[in-house]
């Protein structure tokens, strides 16, 4: 395991927490974990001090005064059924401040889950001036947009929540010319009952680690990546990104994909104990086989 320390004491956003100390006991990274600070000199001078020990810091850009309370992306689907939207500009307007501090500090940054496209034009400017970033965007927001919602579908909720068509076609567009370095899982199991409130009182989440290679596979066949991109984007990015060399000794083995083996979500089949996903019934191709290897042979699992 590979932690991710504390960028600020308590995440409580108000001072640094004690980065050389996290630094020694092994964090490969930090994070406010999405949380607010108090203010930007307070930002500031916390990346400041993460740029000292050239420690990469982990964004989850969004900014609470404008997405407090909301449970849809801001657009026609969120009106017609009467939620509180979350506009793009709750991500991108604390991605900009981001960047510019990134700029400012020098610090290394890593910014997850972005959602939407004019994150992906600042980032591509970022890039451009090269400012040492990355990104990732959620496997989910590659597949689905604020439509499924439609009916109040629960197992379509999601924070940052889906959003729209042309949204989606941005960062597939991020995705192929690598503005996007990674996908993420942004796998959230959750309980059966989770999902049983009204909508805007459910529980945002996606079990997708079950889904996960599956809907990557999707990405090749629609001819988005090709499979050395896929790996890349899945497995070799995401390990540079928090500096760990890929040795599959210490994994104790790999991970080998079957694109072509068709299967169809159930709640039996799901590995997870969370069967929160809105792909449920849904038949799908790409199917991974569990590579073990010790001394003596190698032992394959399908799953």
């Amino acid at each position: 395991m590979k932690p991710i320390g504390a960028l600020t004491a308590g995440l409580a956003g108000e001072r640094p927490a004690n980065l050389a100390g996290l630094q020694q006991g092994g964090c490969i990274a930090l994070s406010n974990a999405g949380r607010p600070f108090v203010n930007d000199l307070v930002m500031l001078r916390t990346l400041e001090y993460a740029a000292t020990f050239g420690l990469k810091v982990f964004f989850y850009p969004n900014e609470p005064s404008l997405s407090e309370g909301g449970v849809a992306h801001e657009g026609y689907i969120a009106s017609f059924h009467g939620l509180q939207g979350i506009p793009w500009l709750a991500e991108t307007v604390a991605l900009s401040k981001q960047l510019l501090m990134v700029e400012e500090t020098g610090v290394s940054a890593h910014f997850s889950q972005l959602t939407c496209k004019s994150s992906m034009d600042l980032m591509r400017w970022a890039k451009g001036k090269g400012l040492p970033v990355t990104c990732d965007v959620a496997m989910h927001q590659l597949h689905l947009t604020d439509d499924n919602l439609e009916g109040f579908n629960a197992n379509a909720f999601v924070l940052p929540p889906l959003r729209s068509n042309t949204d989606q076609q941005a960062l597939l567009a991020g995705l192929k010319d690598g503005t996007v370095d990674a996908i993420c899982s942004h796998h959230e199991p959750l309980n059966d009952t989770a999902k049983k409130a009204p909508f805007a009182e459910a529980t945002p989440g996606i079990s997708s680690a079950d889904t996960f290679m599956a809907l990557g596979c999707q990405l090749v066949r629609d001819s988005v990546l090709t499979n050395e991109q896929l790996v890349e984007k899945v497995c070799l990015n995401p390990a540079k990104i928090a500096g760990i060399e890929a040795n599959y000794e210490q994994l104790g083995g790999a991970v080998v994909v079957d694109p072509t083996l068709e299967w169809t979500v159930t709640r039996d089949v799901m590995l997870s104990k969370g069967k929160n996903t809105p792909f449920m019934g849904q038949t799908l191709m790409g199917k991974g086989v569990e590579v073990a290897f010790n001394d003596a042979f190698a032992q394959t699992t399908t799953y």
